[in-house]
């Protein structure tokens, strides 16, 4: 009863459920209002993009290794860090889940730490054929961010269940308005993000 009269209140874990009132808790749980009021928005004036552009290792690699993309330096890995990045990395597994599916075609590996960054990594033929409507998915759902997210896509078809030497491995950084790679990856994200599934 102390917990349904907060004003906002959106996710509710238990220890025990066994000792709590089952009706009370059912009620709590229905009137959660949704993490969207906390981390969306949609007044970033963004929108998504295709535009490769090509960029060396070393800057590639700077928000992987380097420093943490998106934090304020006072800005701690908290409670409130983990639910945004959890509702993130939901949004986009329902977006993606809606033309492939998850652990055949995707994986989104949980990436922990004090940065607004994650993966996510594309097994199947389907999946790296369809790296141009996964950007757009993910460019999507980036662009009505509250905060700046960046996604590091890497396709994998030598480790997935299609046996094709058509498509080779890379990775990408996939941004709100951008998709950088590194010079060996750009020929074969450049063709993937100008062909369509089905031509």
């Amino acid at each position: 009863m102390a917990l349904s009269s907060l004003p906002v209140l959106h996710e509710i874990q238990m220890d025990d459920e066994a000792n709590c009132e089952a009706g009370q808790l059912s009620a709590l749980r229905k009137d959660l209002t949704p993490w969207d009021e906390e981390f969306k928005s949609v007044g970033k004036g963004k929108t998504p993009s295709l535009d490769l552009q090509i960029v060396d290792q070393q800057t590639f690699d700077h928000y992987d290794s380097k420093a943490p993309h998106g934090v304020r330096p006072d800005e701690c890995d908290d409670g409130m860090l983990r639910s945004e990045r959890e509702w993130l990395l939901e949004a986009i597994r329902e977006s993606l889940s809606v033309f492939l599916e998850e652990e055949t075609d995707f994986h989104l590996p949980y990436t922990s730490g004090r940065r607004r960054s994650e993966r996510v990594i594309l097994y199947s033929m389907k999946a790296c054929e369809s790296f141009r409507e996964v950007a757009l998915a993910v460019q999507r759902i980036l662009c009505e961010t509250r905060n700046d997210w960046i996604i590091w896509a890497q396709a994998l078809p030598s480790e997935g269940p299609d046996e094709s030497e058509d498509l080779e491995d890379f990775v990408t950084w996939i941004y709100t308005d951008k998709i950088l790679a590194t010079q060996p990856d750009a020929k074969a994200v450049r063709n993937l993000i100008e062909w369509k599934r089905g031509k």
